[in-house]
């Protein structure tokens, strides 16, 4: 499948043009797929590469269940990971 066309999102260069929902469809773009997608351009922080980051952590945890890293800094996760949509 071409997930592009069949998608509903693009990329708005460097912000996503919509809110928080828009946010949290984008992670997994195609319910019927296994795909995720984790990008600054969707992100929280958009244009640094932090911001792809914590959108990758984003998807692990709401997406896939997974709990955080033990090395990763548990207040900075909280706000940064859990506290996002």
């Amino acid at each position: 499948a071409n997930w592009i066309s069949a998608g509903r999102y693009t990329p708005g260069i460097g912000r996503l043009l919509g809110g928080d929902l828009d946010r949290a469809l984008l992670r997994k773009p195609l319910p019927e797929y296994d795909l995720f997608l984790a990008n600054q351009d969707f992100g929280y922080e958009t244009g640094w590469a932090a911001g792809s980051l914590a959108m990758a952590e984003k998807v692990l945890q709401a997406e896939l269940g997974l709990p955080a890293p033990r090395w990763l800094d548990a207040e900075w996760y909280e706000k940064r990971v859990v506290a996002e949509p």
